[in-house]
């Protein structure tokens, strides 16, 4: 264009394979606004879907869980307060301070930000949001999803299963919640009866909800 040349550059590809840009829509820098991960994650509708679903917003966190192919950022210890971030390409350390610019994004019902830029680890070492204490039933509810939890005494009721793509099920009496192996691999599987205090970052996944342990 006369007063703008833009370049697109595409990582992680292999050859001979190509990409085909179909379409291309730029936006200016103002229309980006700033949004807090409560304002992102709140919602009243029906669905849970973000109510900025589709924008790209300016944000930041916490870093409470890391692992290849994203992380979830949290501010505060509340409902609402968490998300996850869909990215390959960086992997930060819990306890990093980022912020960025991403886009709003609903995966399967699942909230979270992709497509991020401007990524700055403002600092390090940071005390992480303290897990909110909930009970086993509770992991379900929507505005968990992505925030650091605890569920305490919980009996596993369900052990690891194929079928199941290794989760279990874990029960302090409320009712069960299911606890998956998308960061950690749970080695040794829990096994019947086995009591547990469970802390993981909640997630949602084949149509379920389900704590994710760290370690």
């Amino acid at each position: 264009a006369t007063d703008a040349e833009f370049i697109f550059s595409v990582i992680s590809t292999v050859a001979p394979d190509h990409i085909v840009i179909d379409d291309v829509t730029v936006t200016s820098g103002s229309s980006i606004q700033d949004a807090s991960i409560y304002e992102i994650q709140f919602t009243t509708l029906p669905n849970g879907d973000s109510p900025l679903n589709g924008q790209t917003v300016n944000t930041g966190g916490i870093v409470t869980a890391s692992y290849a192919g994203g992380y979830y950022i949290q501010s505060g210890s509340d409902a609402w307060r968490g998300v996850f971030v869909f990215d390959n390409f960086s992997l930060p350390l819990v306890g990093d301070s980022l912020t960025m610019t991403a886009t709003v994004s609903e995966f399967n019902n699942f909230t979270e930000l992709t497509g991020i830029t401007n990524l700055v680890v403002a600092s390090s070492g940071n005390v992480l949001p303290a897990p909110l204490a909930i009970l086993t039933a509770e992991a379900s509810e929507e505005a968990l999803e992505g925030v650091l939890v605890k569920v305490s005494n919980a009996t596993c009721i369900e052990e690891p299963g194929g079928a199941n793509f290794g989760k279990w099920k874990a029960d302090d009496g409320s009712d069960f919640a299911w606890i998956g192996k998308e960061i950690y691999t749970t080695t040794p599987a829990p096994l019947l009866l086995q009591v547990f205090n469970v802390t993981g970052v909640v997630s949602y996944s084949f149509g379920l909800f389900g704590i994710q342990p760290r370690d």
